[in-house]
């Protein structure tokens, strides 16, 4: 068997000393024979264990994986596992792709429809005040979260005076939370109903003004309608408009409306 020194070594692999170093230092690859002089040196069944890791490295594998990649006993082993990661990879970066091009496709329509109003009936919806965060709400919503994109973040308007004061709700699709048997048994039910929806545009989401809500009292005039309830809007997506210093937010807002006549 041919004894190596790490100078000697990194000639014959290509690997440099820093790299070889490092290698040892995070266990993956040890010189494995000690000599009477006390110095370690390397084998020819390094060198075979140094492409090993080589082969694997170029797969995209970090150094810690390598590590305990090397433990397993054959190289087909190796790649299984490999193949594993990667289609997992492959399944999560694909819901990423999916849920951006979702954005996208929700930005496209929040710019394109901004001001339009809609005459709709609304989805069954479940909320919460969350401006007292009692336990039973801190636990409600820590499983809501967990459902996301069906959990939203929204602001209601009870009466539309002067000095708009919006409550920060929290809320989940009704037929999804009755699907997964989620306690809402504290919750308020917010059942279907004809409402105006319309895409508005904010200069601050918690201090929305009258004028920037006229889109939607405009069409109420038009249509005869007057509001049935309290208003709701939440934000279509997290993100600023910037217009010279000041910033601009969507947000789909939505009010309950019936017929002036049945005043």
């Amino acid at each position: 068997m041919s004894y190596f020194r790490i100078n000697d070594f990194s000639q014959i692999s290509g690997v440099s000393k820093d790299t070889l170093r490092y290698y040892d230092k995070a266990g993956v690859l040890c010189p494995s024979s000690r000599m009477e002089n006390g110095y370690r040196y390397y084998t020819e069944y390094d060198l075979m264990r140094l492409m090993q890791i080589r082969n694997l490295r170029g797969m995209d594998a970090p150094l810690e994986e390598c590590a305990q990649m090397m433990a397993l006993p054959s190289m087909a082993d190796k790649l299984a596992a490999k193949v594993d990661e990667l289609n997992q990879q492959i399944n999560r970066l694909t819901k990423l792709r999916d849920r951006i091009q979702m954005l996208q496709a929700e930005i496209s329509d929040c710019i394109q429809l901004c001001g339009q109003c809609q005459i709709v009936e609304t989805i069954p919806t479940y909320s919460v005040d969350v401006s007292d965060m009692c336990d039973w709400k801190r636990k409600l919503i820590e499983v809501w979260m967990q459902h996301t994109p069906y959990v939203h973040m929204s602001f209601l308007i009870e009466h539309l005076t002067e000095d708009l004061k919006p409550t920060l709700l929290i809320g989940i699709l009704k037929s999804y939370a009755d699907t997964h048997q989620i306690d809402i048994n504290k919750a308020t039910e917010r059942p279907a109903r004809q409402a105006i929806r319309c895409v508005l545009k904010l200069k601050d989401p918690l201090h929305p003004t009258k004028e920037e809500l006229m889109p939607i009292l405009d069409c109420m005039q038009e249509q005869n309608l007057q509001s049935a309830g309290s208003w709701t809007y939440r934000l279509r997506f997290i993100d600023q408009e910037h217009e010279g210093t000041e910033c601009s937010y969507y947000v789909g807002a939505c009010v309950a409306v019936k017929p002036m006549k049945d005043v």
